[in-house]
């Protein structure tokens, strides 16, 4: 569970270091492909 939180704060950090409205837009785009791809999204 460390781990995960260590990660998750790794993220948060390239997240601010990098951001752009370039990155969020990818972020959006992944984020919606990620459900409308799976099986039982509603």
């Amino acid at each position: 569970m460390l781990e995960k939180m260590k990660a998750r704060i790794e993220h948060d950090l390239y997240y601010l270091k990098n951001w752009s409205i370039w990155l969020d837009l990818w972020i959006i785009f992944k984020t919606v492909w990620i459900v409308l791809k799976k099986d039982n999204a509603y």
